[in-house]
């Protein structure tokens, strides 16, 4: 399934769309077993070309996304650093609870959620994650 929501953010990705709020309740699973990326709310678009149609992620000036998940660059919220990065990091946060069971940012408030987020520590994995896919997640939370 996870390979999949790749797919789908490669897809916007090459059309110049950043989701800005993967998480896995963004995540659905559809009657015939499709994966589907729901709740493109606060999607922008990198491409200059498409403004007056989505909102331009160089032109976002406040904090967009659930942030136990949030990638560093989103806590800013200038939108200047954002990218298809950005996304990569949210697909690590939603490996990360799968391996896990937790958010990578999951604290008691959004302040500590914001902070662990800025802060953007590597993240502790279990022992007995098998390396290949821990270091995918480190990676993609890199």
């Amino acid at each position: 399934m996870l390979l999949a929501v790749c797919d789908a953010l490669r897809f916007a990705h090459d059309r110049g769309i950043l989701h800005r709020d993967l998480k896995p309740e963004n995540v659905m699973l559809g009657a015939y077993g499709e994966v589907l990326v729901v709740d493109w709310g606060v999607a922008v678009s990198l491409r200059p070309q498409d403004a007056g149609r989505f909102p331009l992620a160089r032109e976002s000036r406040h904090i967009a996304g659930t942030p136990a998940y949030m990638a560093p660059e989103q806590v800013r919220g200038d939108g200047v650093d954002l990218g298809v990065w950005t996304d990569v990091y949210l697909v690590g946060a939603v490996l990360h609870e799968l391996l896990t069971g937790r958010a990578p940012h999951d604290a008691n408030s959004v302040h500590a959620s914001l902070f662990s987020a800025w802060r953007a520590e590597p993240p502790v994995l279990p022992v007995a994650v098998p390396e290949p896919l821990a270091d995918l997640c480190r990676r993609a939370l890199r």
